[in-house]
């Protein structure tokens, strides 16, 4: 033991917890002091939003960190090395999704970084902290199992113990994601959608249900005895969540930078006309709380520019994450739906459809209908900002360029579903006939 107790690593992750001990509650009390001063034209500062990011970083860093350590002590144990490596991935892993899970309850602390500086609602991040504790409670231990039993029994992927630590993974995202305030389902709608109301659209639905029936789903696998495969599974699974934790993160700071410029020019203006009817006393101290909620910040053009950041960067981040699962999709060519006909070497042949077909058209509406949404607001910032195009102008051509967008998505889909020319011809000739009106309609508005 005296030898462990010696290990450098050990000593070093041992020596800073007791330091974040002694330092947590300066801390906390650092942490809460950035946020007093938010609200405040004068005195609000974005740099004190970085200042509590950092705070909260350090605040949740100490436990998984004494986790971290313990995990140290096996690393280099000469006595039953199996154990002692499986103890120390163990550890070691479990405490990456520890700081996580601990770094994402403390945002959500009373007056932390959600509640002071982004304004969430105080009873909707103690809802949202508590559903946080739960997971901590229930998700680290399976994951612990998981790795231990995988390290500890690779030949048999872990066996029975980690067929169960599995389950109780996925049982826990489930049950997280099932509880989940719905507060958190209308920011996924904002960043999803152009609505500047929190409330739930379909597609945000549609997610969070998502969240909750593919873990159940994946359980069925490991029933079947596919324990490796829901292993991996969850593990994309987690990183997907972690990527929607980080979006939403980068989300709010983009609003909480946003909101602090608006409300100033809006007080510089107020200023300026204030001095002009010699009324500037009453004025400055009307204008101190202004735009603290801002109901057109949602509407202006920065915004819309962050929400296309934002999507365009979830989408690259699930790319990224999944692509190695998108080769197996290529079982899903062996499931034929139906039939067309189609053109060989000169000749008519049945051509099947595929389950892959329409798993991939599925995929382009729902990335065509995302980019339809959002595109058109970042070209018509372009044009205004960057080629000085009048207003007017600028519709005009973001309209034009969305109904051929839309147009050409609509053939798209139809070719993986089948559709020849031959029969999506009347499709195209109903499109552009809805199109000219379009057109007629942005003419007319354009030239009044």
């Amino acid at each position: 033991p005296y030898q462990l107790v010696l290990q450098p690593q050990f000593a070093f992750g041992l020596l800073l917890v007791l330091l974040l001990v002694y330092l947590g509650p300066s801390i906390k009390a650092r942490l809460v002091a950035t946020g007093r001063e938010v609200g405040y034209v004068r005195t609000d500062l974005y740099a004190n939003t970085l200042k509590a990011l950092g705070y909260t970083l350090l605040q949740s860093a100490k436990w998984p960190l004494l986790l971290w350590s313990f995990g140290q002590l096996f690393e280099q144990l000469d006595q039953e090395p199996e154990l002692a490596t499986a103890l120390h991935s163990a550890f070691s892993r479990t405490a990456m999704y520890f700081w996580g899970l601990e770094f994402l309850r403390i945002l959500l602390w009373p007056k932390g970084l959600f509640e002071a500086h982004f304004r969430w609602p105080q009873k909707r991040t103690a809802a949202i902290r508590r559903r946080v504790l739960r997971l901590e409670q229930t998700f680290l231990p399976a994951a612990v199992l998981v790795v231990f039993s995988l390290h500890l029994y690779p030949a048999e992927v872990g066996g029975p113990l980690a067929a169960v630590a599995v389950i109780m993974v996925l049982l826990s995202i489930a049950y997280f994601f099932h509880r989940m305030p719905h507060f958190i389902q209308g920011k996924m709608a904002m960043v999803l959608t152009d609505s500047s109301k929190m409330r739930s659209t379909a597609l945000a639905r549609f997610l969070r249900e998502l969240l909750v029936w593919v873990p159940l789903a994946t359980i069925v696998g490991v029933l079947f005895g596919y324990i490796y495969t829901a292993m991996e599974f969850s593990l994309l699974l987690i990183k997907s969540i972690v990527l929607f934790c980080v979006i939403l993160l980068f989300y709010e700071l983009g609003l909480r930078w946003l909101r602090m410029t608006r409300r100033r020019m809006v007080v510089k203006v107020r200023q300026e006309a204030a001095r002009v009817s010699a009324d500037d006393e009453a004025e400055s101290t009307l204008d101190e709380e202004i735009l603290e909620n801002d109901p057109e910040l949602l509407n202006d053009q920065g915004t819309k520019l962050l929400n296309v950041l934002i999507l365009i960067a979830g989408l690259a981040g699930i790319l990224v994450i999944w692509a190695e699962v998108f080769p197996a999709l290529g079982i899903l060519d062996s499931v034929q739906l139906w039939h067309q006909t189609g053109v060989v070497d000169g000749r008519e042949v049945p051509v099947p459809v595929t389950l892959k077909s329409v798993v991939v058209a599925l995929a382009v509406t729902v990335v065509g209908w995302l980019a339809l949404h959002r595109i058109p607001s970042l070209l018509e910032i372009f044009l205004r900002q960057k080629m000085n195009v009048r207003p007017a102008t600028a519709y005009a051509a973001t309209r034009v360029i969305q109904y051929a967008v839309t147009a050409a998505l609509i053939i798209l889909v139809l070719g993986f579903l089948g559709g020849r020319w031959s029969q999506i011809q009347w499709a195209v000739a109903a499109l552009s006939l809805g199109i000219g009106f379009g057109l007629q309609e942005i003419v007319a508005n354009f030239i009044s």
